[in-house]
């Protein structure tokens, strides 16, 4: 694909790259009509706030309290940034 080629949508699905998943199925599998990268990507969701979600939609199928503890940081980030607050 040319850079100077109009962005998505795609004419051929197959190199639309919300389509692909790198390192397990968690996504695809429980959000077949719209992985959360999509999501918070046409959405213009903040990192820190997409992160959150993503890891709470992904700790039960992936790295378990691990994912619960990053975004238990990430709402500390948040807090602090935005409320000047700890958690």
């Amino acid at each position: 694909m040319k850079l100077t080629q109009q962005l998505g949508p795609y004419p051929d699905e197959s190199e639309n790259p919300y389509n692909d998943q790198i390192g397990g199925k968690h996504y695809k599998e429980d959000y077949p009509f719209c992985e959360p990268l999509e999501f918070f990507s046409k959405n213009n969701i903040p990192f820190t706030k997409a992160c959150t979600c993503k890891y709470v939609l992904r700790h039960d199928k992936k790295n378990g309290m691990e994912d619960i503890r990053k975004a238990y940081h990430l709402l500390r980030v948040i807090a602090w940034d935005e409320y000047g607050e700890i958690l």
